[in-house]
């Protein structure tokens, strides 16, 4: 049997004479779960996710970014208010309040008639392929 790393062998015998053959199988890979947060990232430190694969158990790991300080995110919020005049920020108020009940509203997409629209493409081809082999096999025939 073919491991997550390492390839299996599968041995055929014949059943008239007894002689063996031997061929590889490969190795499957490593089959990674969606990972755990196994040390939260700090405004000091960079954090850790690990991931684990469900075949085998092995495990890597990933580096995810520290945080950004609350300080430098208060310094990028004032400077960039200095900046800006009253207009903007009432314009700003109110393109916020109608995207925010235009996404109540809308709820969720989720691309789902878009894999439809393929689904139903690619059965169409199908369907194509099917009736061109059949046509094709009809006409060989009459040709003998």
């Amino acid at each position: 049997e073919p491991t997550c790393t390492e390839e299996g062998v599968m041995t055929y015998t014949c059943t008239v004479c007894g002689e063996t053959k031997t061929e590889a199988i490969p190795a499957i890979g490593h089959t990674w779960d969606e990972g755990v947060v196994t040390t939260e990232p700090t405004t000091e430190a960079e954090g850790t996710m690990t991931y684990t694969c469900s075949v085998c158990g092995e495990t890597y790991t990933e580096s995810i970014a520290a945080l950004e300080s609350e300080q430098e995110d208060a310094d990028e919020t004032s400077s960039s208010s200095k900046t800006s005049s009253s207009e903007d920020e009432s314009s700003e108020s109110s393109s916020s309040e109608s995207s925010s009940s235009e996404s109540e509203t809308s709820g969720v997409k989720t691309e789902d008639s878009a894999n439809l629209i393929l689904w139903v493409a690619l059965a169409g081809i199908a369907l194509l392929a099917m009736v061109a082999i059949l046509l094709t096999r009809r006409r060989s025939g009459r040709e003998k």
